[in-house]
Order: structure tokens, then sequence, then C-alpha cells
């Protein structure tokens, strides 16, 4: 090669280097000019592009344990509420790199907010369809002088009427949730999951991804309803339902809470949770149940014709707005370092929020 030759192809050499070609000595991207070329919420500009896995656990009550608080046989004490029995429908996970959200981030949950007025549409006119043959059945049942009877035909009544919507208003909702899976590279931890809120267990095995390695800060997801329960399931086509006991003075009033809209849930803080190259992150997201009742006078609600105070979005609509604030804002994520499935102080990264829902007055 003559010496004019060697001069071009150095020239060459240094244009490519400068333009940011990659060589076969390094193919692995930089997770930084990732981040800021696509706003993407989901590589830590602190890692090196190596995996480490993700364990995500549930848990209950305030003694922010990830499993093993289990309730007392009695219940769950909130309040001068004592809640004996509750289920939650957890839709998918995202894990976030930053504690603020970005403005793709305001994107994503505008559109997503778009998603749920339709299906909280279509979730009320079923239910709208499913109450009318439920009253018509009420009608029956209350001759005959039992409330007990009455209250279980009517939601065996509203439970088989939602159900011949079953197949369709599931495939609507797989598809919002294919549609907001790719508008969002966010690793999720896909669900639905099902937490039973007296163990503090979720039903099934825990589930676990793999996570770029690097630093995470905020974990956002959903309580949205579920169609993959059995319709005789009293989560059926709800995203949380509890049952209560409340006592003011000598009084003894029973209280049902049903939220059947999706309820969207970010937590964040100023720690991070640490993923490692082929480490295993323990992942806890803490419901504190004990105080989601606190300062609600749940006996001033509005009985209905049995006796129960039935919250949700069309009966006792005040406190419905106050439990859902208080569900989201008691509530913490936190990384169990030692494995022992309790989120210490120490654990603990981020607490939830007020974020907006579609169905915010």
């Amino acid at each position: 090669m003559t010496l004019k030759q060697r001069l071009a192809l150095s020239a060459l050499l240094a244009t490519l280097a400068a333009c940011g070609a990659d060589t076969d000595d390094d193919k692995t991207a930089d997770p930084a000019k990732t981040t800021a070329a696509t706003d993407d919420e989901s590589t830590p500009t602190d890692g090196t592009g190596n995996t480490g896995k993700a364990t995500l656990g549930f848990g209950t009550s305030g003694a922010l344990a990830l499993e093993g608080d289990t309730a007392a046989a009695a219940g769950i004490v909130s309040g001068d509420c004592t809640i004996t029995s509750g289920f939650a429908s957890i839709g998918a996970i995202k894990v976030k790199v930053a504690k603020e959200s970005t403005a793709k981030d305001v994107e994503i949950h505008k559109a997503d907010l778009e998603d749920d007025k339709a299906a909280n549409a279509e979730l009320d006119a079923a239910d709208t369809e499913a109450e009318a043959a439920a009253a018509a059945l009420a009608i029956d049942e209350a001759t005959k002088g039992d409330k007990a009877a009455k209250m279980k035909a009517v939601k065996q009544a509203k439970a088989k009427k939602l159900a011949e919507k079953k197949t369709e208003l599931r495939a609507k909702l797989k598809d919002r949730h294919d549609k907001a899976k790719s508008r969002d590279r966010a690793t999720r931890f896909d669900g639905p999951f099902v937490l039973d809120l007296m163990t503090g267990k979720l039903v099934g095995d825990k589930p676990a991804v793999d996570l770029p390695d690097g630093s995470y800060r905020r974990i956002e997801f959903k309580l949205r309803p579920n169609f993959d329960v059995e319709e005789a399931n009293p989560l059926f086509a709800r995203a949380l339902v509890v049952s209560a006991t409340c006592v003011k003075g000598a009084a003894t009033v029973p209280v049902e809470i049903e939220i059947h809209h999706a309820l969207n849930f970010r937590m964040r803080g100023d720690a991070a949770l640490a993923v490692s190259k082929g480490g295993d992150a323990k992942i806890g997201i803490v419901f504190d149940v004990k105080r989601w009742f606190e300062g609600l006078d749940l006996t001033g609600g509005t009985l209905n014709a049995d006796g129960v105070v039935v919250v949700n979005r069309g009966q006792n609509r005040e406190l419905w707005q106050q439990i859902r604030k208080n569900v989201k804002m008691r509530s913490v994520f936190g990384h169990d370092k030692n494995a022992d499935e309790k989120i210490a102080a120490d654990e603990k990264i981020g607490e939830g929020e007020d974020v907006a829902d579609a169905d915010a007055e």
C-alpha cells in the first residue's frame, strides 16, 4: 500500500469513528445513548447492558410484609372496621428508571386514560344489563322475606349476565393491553395477578423477569377488572372487592366495597432498586390495608334495602372516592435485599401517590 493510500484509509477510519460507527470489537449499545435517543424508561443509564433476574412479591397490612404477615382469623382491623375478606386484580406492572415522569411517560399515561374510558363505558353497559336482570330476580326473592337468599340470588344473577359478555370484554381488554405494551417499552410483569388481601399472598407463583442491570426508582401498574377468574368468584369483572364489618357505638354495619374500573398506581422514591448481572432482585409491593379506612366513617354511609353499606361508583360515591385514594397512597415498594420476605425501613424505595384515573373528578 502506498503512502497516499495509507493516509486515505486513516482519514476514512477517523471519519467513521467520529460518526459513532460500531466496530467488530464493540457490539454493545451504550444504554445512556439508547435511553436519550428513544425516551425509553426501560434501560438504566448506569447499567452495562447485561441483565439480571427480578422476582415480584406482593403483601398486605401495616407490617409491610411481602408474605407471611398473615391476617388474624378475625380479619384485618382498619380504623373502626374489620376486613373479613378481600381480593385485588393486578394488571401489567412497569419497572421504570427515573423517579420523575418523562414527556413520553405523560403522553403514554394520557393514551392509557383514553383506553380506560372506553373500557369503563363497555363495562358500565354490561353492568347496567346485569343490574336489570338482578333487580327483576330480587323482586321475586324479596317476597320470600329471606334477605340472605335474596342477596345471594342477586349476586348470582349479576355474575351470570356479566359472564355472557365475558369473552367480548376480555378480548377488548387484551387488545388494549397489547396497545399499551407497544407504546411503552418499559419491562412488564404482564399479569393479571390475583392478590388475597387476607393472606398477603398472590394466587399462584411469583412472577419473574429479566431486567437490564442498573437502578430503578419507579413502579407503575393498574388494578384492573378480572375476566380470567370463574364467574362465581367475587373478583369476577372487578378490580378490587372488600367485605368488612364496621362498628360505631352500639351499631354494627356490614360493608361491601367494589371497584370495577381500572385504578392507576405510581410508586416512586429517592432510593433505587439495584439489579445486577446474574442476580435476583426481590421486588416487594405492599398494600398497607390496615390504613385504608383511617379517618373514614363507613357506618355513616347510606344503607341499602338489606342493611348493607355498599360502596361503589353508584352508591356512597364520596366514600368510594376516598377509599380509592387511600388504597393508592397507603402503598409502598421496596427491595427485599436479605430475602426475609419483609420490607424494612432501609429497604423501602418509594411510596404511592394519587395518580389520575379515568374516573377522577
